[in-house]
């Protein structure tokens, strides 16, 4: 069964691109379409379609779509944005683009928590910056189960 509806409101174009990018093959074809096709882009609707991006192992979209967001003057990314990319950037190695994510994470001034700390921890452990990852794991002040997988798995794969 398929329906057609001309979505023009914002709030309804964002469940949307969830309910779509869950429930379609090939992936996030909908999700892509309602995406492109909003008149108006926030933070809300790129963290909206980024992260199924990355979930789909679509990383290249999911960066492209990422530096379209940095360059536009009129949206900043926000902190589960940054962590989606970080984490994508750990999927596929990716130290520059990661180290940026880091740097831009400081200059914003977001405060680092255990969320924050475990996704750049893993990011350098699989990327095998195995010295910043330890520095990481040293001065994070609660060590979870996640935590210690990850140093535990960056040593054994990166000595």
């Amino acid at each position: 069964m398929a329906f057609t509806y001309s979505y023009s409101n914002q709030k309804t174009k964002l469940p949307l691109i969830k309910l779509y990018a869950l429930n379609q093959s090939p992936p996030l074809t909908k999700s892509q379409k309602v995406f492109d096709e909003m008149p108006e882009r926030n933070d809300v609707s790129y963290s909206a379609m980024i992260p199924r991006l990355v979930r789909n192992e679509l990383f290249n979209k999911a960066f492209d779509l990422f530096l379209h967001l940095k360059h536009s003057s009129l949206v900043k990314p926000n902190r589960p944005l940054l962590l989606t990319i970080l984490i994508a950037c750990g999927k596929i190695e990716d130290l520059e683009i990661g180290k940026n994510i880091h740097h831009q994470l400081l200059e914003e001034s977001f405060t680092f928590h255990l969320e924050i700390d475990n996704a750049l921890l893993d990011f350098y452990a699989k990327c095998g910056d195995i010295k910043k990852a330890e520095d990481i794991f040293i001065k994070m002040p609660y060590k979870y189960v996640a935590t210690r997988s990850s140093m535990v798995m960056g040593l054994v794969t990166n000595g």
